[in-house]
């Protein structure tokens, strides 16, 4: 298996929706490798704004639970907003 950094996703944009600050440091760690640019959340009412007013979110990481707006309801709106951004979770 490769490293990070044989990717180079500059100009790229990712969405770290997580609430675990474990999990996003070990994120951002691994993802900074490869010169994308990284925005973060931590619920999911945070996602859906993020995603209204950037239309240049290429991927969300999504976390499922999560306080308040889950996951799956922030992916269902963020993809009545965008139905072509590619959502992990």
């Amino acid at each position: 298996m490769g490293s990070f950094e044989q990717f180079n996703w500059k100009g790229k944009q990712i969405l770290i929706v997580e609430d675990d600050k474990p999990s996003s440091i070990l994120l951002t760690a691994l993802l900074s490798r490869t010169g994308v640019k990284l925005y973060f959340a931590t619920n999911g009412q945070q996602a859906v704004d993020i995603v209204k007013t950037n239309n240049s979110i290429d991927l969300i990481l999504m976390d499922i639970k999560l306080e308040g707006m889950n996951g799956i309801q922030a992916s269902t709106i963020i993809h009545e907003h965008n139905p072509n951004i590619p959502i992990i979770a």
